[in-house]
């Protein structure tokens, strides 16, 4: 071990990252040609949802949501050069494609309606409430 080497996690004497703020060891960086990015806070994904780049690139969609409302969601993030990836809607709630995928499968409104008495199913109806 080197003697002269501070201990790892010492604070009785700053080590040289310790002198400069990030922004400053950023430029500092750059400078050198160092690729480098600070990390920041995402507070529960406001700045990346509200950042004018994201919006800008597709990154961030807004959809009117059945029951939030307006909502936002991350968008495009991935490009495909023939298929588009771009959310077409809001998430769904739970249970709202249930009736649909159902029908695809050949039930009928009968059998639907006894899976979903007996809690085999479930979809949205006039009684559905957010969990939030």
């Amino acid at each position: 071990m080197n003697e002269k080497r501070p201990a790892h996690g010492n604070t009785e004497s700053p080590s040289a990252d310790r002198t400069r703020t990030a922004v400053s060891w950023s430029y500092h960086l750059d400078d050198a040609g160092v690729p480098n990015e600070i990390a920041i806070d995402p507070k529960g994904g406001d700045l990346m949802l509200f950042d004018a780049d994201n919006e800008r690139l597709g990154l961030v969609a807004d959809y009117e949501h059945p029951i939030m409302g307006a909502m936002r969601q991350f968008g495009n993030t991935i490009d495909f050069s023939d298929t588009s990836s771009r959310p077409h809607r809001p998430p769904p709630r739970i249970g709202e494609d249930t009736q649909e995928i159902l029908a695809w499968l050949g039930l009928d409104d009968a059998r639907m309606a006894d899976l979903k008495d007996r809690g085999v199913v479930n979809w949205p109806d006039e009684s559905y409430a957010a969990a939030w």
